[in-house]
C-alpha cells in the first residue's frame, strides 16, 4: 500500500459534482454562490453523503495502485488549511486513446471527519513537500509525515 497527496484548490478549473453529474454549488465567505474545488464545496460534497468519487490524474497515474491511500490537501490558495480527508483507491482507469486517466476513490468518512475538524496544517506538509501542486504526490519517501497523518486520522 502506498500513500499519495492530492492537492486541491479553489483556483483550479475544476468543480465538484454530485452523483448525478450536477455541479455542486456552495457559498463563499461573502455569501456568493460558487462552484469550484475549494474547501466549502468539498465540505458540501461530503455532506451530500457520497462515499465514492472518480477523480482525474495527470501525473503518476501509472504508479498508483488499488488499495493506496490518498490524502486530500489544501494549501496557500485556500488559507493553508492542510490535510482534510482520506480516501482509498478502489479502481484505476486508463483510456490511452483519449489520454484520460483517473482513480475511483472511496472516502474514509470517519478519518475525514477527524481531519476536517483538525487538519494536519499545510505548513507541516510543506516541510516534506515544498510545493505540492499537481495530483498526485508520492508520500512513501516521507514516513514521518505518513505517521503524522495516520495518527491525526485515527486509522
Amino acid at each position: 500500500m502506498g500513500d499519495w497527496l492530492y492537492p486541491l484548490s479553489s483556483k483550479s478549473d475544476y468543480c465538484f459534482e454530485d452523483e448525478e453529474g450536477n455541479r455542486i454549488r456552495c457559498e463563499d465567505d461573502a455569501g456568493n454562490q460558487i462552484s469550484d474545488t475549494g474547501i466549502e464545496c468539498f465540505r458540501k460534497k461530503l455532506r451530500l453523503g457520497s462515499t465514492d468519487v472518480n477523480w482525474v490524474l495527470r501525473t503518476n497515474y501509472l504508479k498508483v495502485r488499488k488499495g493506496d491511500r490518498v490524502w486530500i490537501y489544501y494549501g496557500t490558495a485556500d488559507s493553508d488549511i492542510g490535510i482534510v480527508s482520506l480516501a482509498t483507491i478502489r479502481d484505476i482507469d486508463h483510456d490511452e486513446d483519449s489520454g484520460e486517466h483517473g482513480v475511483h476513490l472511496r472516502w474514509n468518512r470517519r478519518a475525514t471527519r477527524r481531519l476536517i475538524a483538525t487538519p494536519v496544517p499545510a505548513k507541516e506538509v510543506r516541510k516534506f513537500i515544498q510545493r505540492p501542486r499537481r495530483p498526485v504526490w508520492n508520500l512513501d519517501r516521507h514516513p514521518k509525515l505518513v505517521d503524522r497523518l495516520v495518527a491525526a486520522s485515527g486509522i
